[in-house]
């Protein structure tokens, strides 16, 4: 079997319905790849995941199926958890879908809201946005809530001094600013200096939240060409098959990235064979280490009774490049055999097929859509165990002050 590829030109005839998406190309990903591919006079669009709904009444469900025109469903490498700052436009990375995308934005969700002194920019980068507020800040705030609820319903019950009481001296308090005042009976005072004591457990949180924010707005960094990228110091954590392309580049800036890269291979037990289809075109760009590819194939068949072929789209993406790109001639054999040991794993019926995920799209909405629900019951579980600590708290700050209240012509004497 002989295959002749040919990469896609700007004005490739693909489906107007977009599964091919230039946006992709952005941050400091697509400022390497774009310079990578002018030296090389080369051009692409890469594969996007679109969404569509199954069932209307069924939110999860629209939210997690995959474009049934593209037929493409990823796989993600987890990244180790790692000191990163990420730099470039959050907005579109479609290379994610579902748990997939959320289990990715968790590990790194602190990087997410660090971009000062920037160390490492991961690449491909992760969306999301970094001015998002993060759950543990929504929850802890939601402590000084509830707190201030049940102190204001005590100020009215056992009438305390209402001019001092007010919600802003309360969550000034919770956030251990000082609010004495001569006034206010020795009661109010234990109960202000148990507010100051419970203000240290969580409010430092709060506050360096919000200090996070205020730091990350006055000391914002854009980097828009690859001079920028280098002025910043930044060092790249990438995929090894990406350090090795980029090396290859004749642009100067780019092989320094690449030298200074922090690479890996971001991989788990088993290695991923990964595909591509090219719209329109009897081929299918795939490229894999060859001891591992059929093994791949055959071990997804004996445990799903079917090919159940995770994409990692990123390593296809740059493999790909390193075909048509790169002087070297080898990558072209690699390529003919790795199609063969997917042809021989039953994984391609015709080349110029795209549907080459054969589990059914009903079984992966169920997969996805349970992947889901578990998620968001643990989220749920895990603000409610939040709250509950914020309201026992609080219950336990108005028995105290009921109390000393009670006998407080005891302290006098």
């Amino acid at each position: 079997m002989t295959l002749h590829p040919n990469p896609p030109s700007v004005d490739a005839d693909f489906e107007v319905s977009g599964c091919y998406d230039p946006k992709t190309l952005i941050g400091p990903q697509g400022l390497i790849l774009r310079a990578i591919a002018k030296s090389y006079k080369f051009t692409w669009r890469i594969l996007a995941s679109e969404y569509v709904s199954v069932n209307p009444s069924d939110n999860l469900a629209r939210a997690l199926v995959v474009n049934r025109n593209c037929k493409v469903f990823s796989n993600f490498m987890t990244l180790k958890l790692a000191i990163a700052d990420i730099i470039g436009n959050f907005g579109h990375m479609p290379y994610l879908s579902g748990g997939a995308q959320d289990s990715i934005l968790k590990l790194l969700k602190v990087a997410h809201t660090r971009l000062i002194d920037p160390l490492v920019v991961v690449v491909p980068i992760i969306p999301g946005n970094p001015m998002n507020i993060s759950e543990d800040f929504l929850v802890l705030l939601g402590f000084a809530i509830v707190i201030i609820v049940i102190l204001r319903i005590t100020v009215r019950v056992i009438k305390l001094n209402n001019k001092f009481w007010t919600t802003e001296n309360i969550f000034r308090a919770i956030f251990g600013i000082d609010v004495t005042d001569n006034t206010i009976k020795i009661s109010e005072r234990i109960l202000l200096g148990c507010l100051f004591i419970i203000s240290f457990f969580y409010s430092a949180d709060i506050i360096d939240a919000i200090f996070d924010a205020i730091e990350i707005n006055s000391n914002r960094k854009s980097v828009n060409n690859l001079e920028q990228l280098d002025e910043a110091g930044i060092t790249l954590m990438i995929n090894k098959h990406y350090a090795q392309l980029l090396r290859l580049s004749e642009d100067p800036l780019v092989k320094r990235l690449a030298e200074n890269a922090k690479s890996s291979s971001f991989t788990k037990n088993y290695e991923c064979v990964n595909e591509l289809v090219l719209k329109h075109r009897k081929n299918v760009s795939c490229i894999m280490s060859l001891s591992t590819a059929k093994n791949g194939v055959r071990f997804s068949t004996r445990i799903h009774g079917e090919p159940n072929i995770f994409i990692l789209k990123d390593y296809v993406l740059m493999q790909w490049l390193m075909i048509y790109m790169s002087p070297l001639a080898v990558y072209d054999k690699a390529f003919q055999k790795m199609v063969q040991n997917l042809d021989e794993g039953g994984l391609i019926e015709q080349w110029y097929r795209t549907e080459l995920m054969k589990t059914s799209d009903e079984s992966m909405t169920k997969s996805l859509s349970s992947m889901g629900r578990n998620r968001h019951d643990e989220t749920i579980l895990s603000i409610l165990i939040k709250l509950g600590i914020g309201y026992i708290l609080s219950i336990f700050l108005l028995l105290g002050e009921i109390i000393v209240h009670r006998y407080a012509h005891v302290f006098r004497g």
